[in-house]
């Protein structure tokens, strides 16, 4: 845990080496983002300070291997620089169950948005039979035309799936973290268009997809928690719709990418956190 100097907390970002400082009343209330390790529990616990989210919200990587580029030559070369998108199945499942568990303990109920590709379809499978005891529902994203396949002979991908996980075990379909009616387990929304953040992310999201799950499952002033946050679009969708994001990025540039697009959309300045590690 950081340590406390004089009534401010001082941080070291392990992973990017950033340091800053600021007093702990000043975080709290607000967004967080936190540039740390999802499969983490030190990282996720001292994001939380002993809050729980609503819920979780987030499209981990999809294990796309080359695909993870989309053909964009402006990116870095891999989606997660620090990480490879091209994992062995077992290796890829074990990084979801890791990363899943870990947010369970921070969460009342997890979003979990993953496109079936040939690089993660078994591992998928494997992850709904894992957690067959805290299924809860199972969303569909309906992208309209759909994106075109890579190759020939396969078909091209018109939805993705948002799967949706609580943490108690044998749940009901009933997401009791809010309260909502006549909301479909469709949703419509095509994914077309520029994307400022597309260049320096393989796999943006559109805001209103966000959005949308965010503030169905959700309350008012509640906690999300994105443990995948890539350029900030989480962040953004919570801002929009009043609910408090706790995030968690990997990749430095990522994190300077989040903070610079919420700076952007708010007009206001992000204050940085300095972490410093215990030593004994």
């Amino acid at each position: 845990m950081p340590e406390m100097r004089k009534g401010t907390q001082y941080m070291k970002c392990e992973h990017c080496q950033h340091e800053f400082d600021i007093s702990p009343a000043d975080v709290r209330g607000g967004h967080r983002l936190l540039c740390g390790d999802s499969t983490s529990n030190d990282d996720l616990a001292l994001l939380m300070s002993g809050e729980t989210a609503d819920i979780v919200f987030t499209s981990p990587p999809y294990n796309a291997g080359d695909n993870s580029l989309g053909g964009n030559k402006n990116m870095t070369e891999q989606k997660y620089a620090n990480d490879s998108d091209d994992k062995p199945t077992e290796e890829y499942l074990s990084f979801l169950m890791a990363v899943i568990l870990t947010i369970q303990k921070h969460s009342i109920y997890q979003f979990i948005n993953l496109q079936q590709l040939a690089g993660n379809k078994i591992a998928v499978i494997e992850l709904l039979h894992a957690l067959r005891n805290h299924f809860c529902d199972v969303s569909i994203w309906h992208k309209g035309g759909g994106q075109p396949a890579m190759c020939e002979s396969v078909m091209n991908s018109r939805f993705e799936y948002i799967f949706i996980f609580a943490t108690e075990p044998n749940p009901t379909r009933q997401i009791k973290t809010n309260v909502f009616r006549n909301i479909s387990n469709v949703f419509e929304l095509n994914p077309s268009g520029k994307n400022s953040f597309s260049e320096v992310h393989a796999a943006v999201f559109p805001v209103a997809f966000a959005e949308h799950y965010i503030a169905m499952g959700a309350k008012q002033g509640a906690i999300v928690l994105e443990p995948f946050c890539g350029s900030g679009t989480s962040i953004i969708a919570c801002h929009k719709n009043n609910r408090r994001c706790m995030a968690v990025e990997i990749d430095p540039l990522y994190v300077d990418i989040c903070v610079q697009r919420w700076e952007d959309f708010t007009g206001k300045k992000a204050i940085r956190i300095r972490k410093e590690q215990d030593e004994n």
